[in-house]
């Protein structure tokens, strides 16, 4: 009798307008609608090099080298000897720190030019914004710059004190008077290197491009002042080790996928989980004579109402296990989302949240005599109001919920399945996924049980 049930329960859910709708076409749908709008936005290469104009009015040596690293960059201004110079030095010193492989397209594509030339750029459209570099009043004069002249020579004849890549221990090297650097102090060199200015920032329009300019400009201040920061400080003799272990690199911490426009595609699994709520109304209330004439019809069977609620759990999983299988496939083949590389249990989430939205749904139709249409609206009030709040149209609310009230994303079911997504993606363990699933099981269980509670031993004078 339950596997008779059982048929029948799948049969019946699929031939219901709103499942097609809801649980196939509409994922179908709205995956295509982010993959068109976000696809391409974090996909290596998307962006073109930020064309910007550069008006120096005080020579910041950081920001060449910055420059240099993580961009492309010309000049219309005449270069005089002492200026090649410089740029001859440190061109030699950008081989100490590579913020980009010779691979990677550049991050930024710089014009040095005047002030007038800038603001022509900048209206005709040619540049994204003008960044402008001026002394910092008050500042100290910087050491002569005559010496150099005596670093660059010495570089050249003493390359066996780089072997190791290290401008700070090259730097080291020069305060110890070591062979190549008798006639250079370490402050006259850093003097020059480090020396302080401020930059500004003068934009066009809002846009994507602007915003990463400005975050740009920030991450250089903030990055200059470290490193003037550590060359002052009380002890210059070890400004060579300091810096040694102040070089930045950009490490992987996971071969999961980066993307922070996946959370989109997680939501949408999350979603479609949760519909499991509507799908299950009907188990409690086609089960009670009093709720509904199917229940009254079943009240009168001989078939024992645990195996009708059981036989209609198990369909309705059956049921969204198979739109979250479709759903997933479909972002996973058809859309080319990178859910890393633990698929299967990709797979396994969303079945054991689509469980759990059944386990809620069964208990929510348990609750109370509103009629069947009245639940499927609220009910799906609930499912949209819980995707929202987990990032399913704004990807920030999740994040806003984490950092003023972290309660309600271990409480919102949809938040706890994107959480088990993203966890699997990003973490190198599980420890933080497994935590997660056991939530969905605690979940499942304890809206079962409630739900038992509300149904169990109902005895009617007359239907």
């Amino acid at each position: 009798m339950f596997l008779h049930n059982l048929k029948y329960e799948i049969k019946i859910n699929f031939r219901e307008k709103s499942v097609i709708i809801w649980m196939l076409l509409f994922p179908i749908f709205l995956g295509i609608i982010y993959k068109a709008a976000f696809g391409n936005i974090y996909e290596e290469g998307s962006f073109d090099a930020i064309h910007t104009a550069v008006v120096e009015n005080e020579t910041d040596q950081l920001f060449h080298a910055m420059v240099d690293e993580l961009g492309v960059s010309e000049s219309t201004l005449d270069k005089d000897a002492e200026k090649l110079t410089l740029n001859d030095l440190m061109e030699k010193l950008s081989t100490e720190v590579k913020l980009r492989d010779e691979d990677d397209p550049p991050f930024l594509y710089a014009t040095y030019c005047t002030e007038d030339e800038a603001y022509d750029m900048l209206d005709k459209g040619e540049v994204t914004g003008i960044i402008f570099i001026d002394a910092v009043p008050g500042a100290k004069p910087s050491a002569e710059e005559g010496g150099l002249n005596d670093l660059a020579a010495a570089l050249d004849a003493s390359n066996e004190l780089m072997e190791d890549g290290s401008l700070g221990n090259a730097i080291a090297q020069a305060a110890s008077g070591a062979a190549g650097f008798h006639n250079l102090t370490m402050e006259g060199a850093l003097d020059i290197l480090t020396k302080e200015t401020v930059l500004s920032l003068k934009l066009r329009k809002n846009g994507i491009e602007e915003t990463i300019l400005k975050q740009f400009v920030d991450s250089y201040m903030s990055q200059a002042a470290m490193t003037r920061k550590i060359v002052n400080s009380d002890h210059p003799e070890d400004a060579g080790d300091v810096m040694n272990a102040a070089v930045i690199r950009d490490l992987s911490l996971t071969d999961g996928n980066k993307d922070p426009f996946a959370s989109y595609m997680y939501n949408l699994i999350a979603t479609v989980a949760l519909f499991g709520m509507t799908v299950a109304l009907h188990i409690a209330l086609f089960s009670e004579a009093n709720l509904s004439d199917y229940g009254a019809r079943r009240s009168c069977s001989a078939t024992p109402k645990i195996i009708t609620i059981l036989s209609g759990l198990a369909g309705c999983s059956i049921t969204m296990i198979i739109c979250v299988a479709v759903c997933t496939t479909f972002e996973a083949v058809v859309l080319g989302t990178d859910f890393g590389p633990r698929l299967p249990l990709v797979y396994l989430t969303g079945f054991l949240g689509a469980i759990m939205g059944v386990c809620v749904g069964f208990f929510i139709g348990a609750i109370g005599k509103i009629s069947y249409g009245a639940k499927i609206g609220i009910t799906m009030a609930i499912v949209m109001t819980l995707s929202f709040m987990s990032g399913l149209m704004i990807s920030q609310m999740h994040a806003v919920f984490e950092l003023y009230a972290p309660i309600v994303n271990d409480l919102n079911p949809a938040a706890i399945i994107v959480d088990a997504l993203y966890y699997l993606n990003m973490d190198a363990t599980l420890d933080r996924f497994l935590g997660k699933i056991f939530f969905m099981v605690v979940y499942s269980v304890v809206f079962v049980f409630l739900g038992f509670l509300l149904t169990r031993r109902r005895k009617y004078a007359n239907l």
